[in-house]
């Protein structure tokens, strides 16, 4: 669809603000069609909009759970929304759910599995593949 297309032109051109409209439109029009919720999540992220980031990438991840570069768009929006003192759920849930991305972003073989890694307590990351 032309929506997909439309929106990473605007993600690439700086225009998240423009992009979550289009794409938050298309999206629900569209439901079945992952890469626009992917994109959507991208747009979020963006944005610094780690809520809205979090249920898109992670409704993406549910149908996509080997997608690397989800899991770490889910990372980063918990690790940044912790370096910004926000809590999404709870201070726990939220440590939890990083934990857990950076755990599967990092026995991925991400290719930023290093930098990643630290985003997260030590006892709870595998060493980078």
């Amino acid at each position: 669809r032309s929506y997909a297309a439309l929106g990473d032109v605007l993600l690439r051109a700086g225009e998240a603000e423009q992009a979550v409209v289009l794409l938050r439109e298309a999206a629900t029009e569209w439901q079945e069609d992952d890469r626009l919720r992917f994109l959507l999540a991208l747009a979020h992220a963006r944005q610094a909009q780690h809520q809205e980031t979090l249920a898109n990438v992670e409704a993406y991840l549910a149908r996509h759970p080997d997608d690397a570069e989800a899991m770490l768009v889910a990372a980063h929006a918990l690790f940044a929304a912790q370096a910004e003192r926000q809590v999404i759920v709870s201070d726990q849930t939220d440590r939890d759910r990083l934990a857990h991305y950076v755990a599967l972003y990092v026995r991925s073989g991400g290719p930023h599995a290093d930098l990643v890694a630290g985003w997260a307590p030590p006892e709870t990351v595998p060493a980078p593949r």
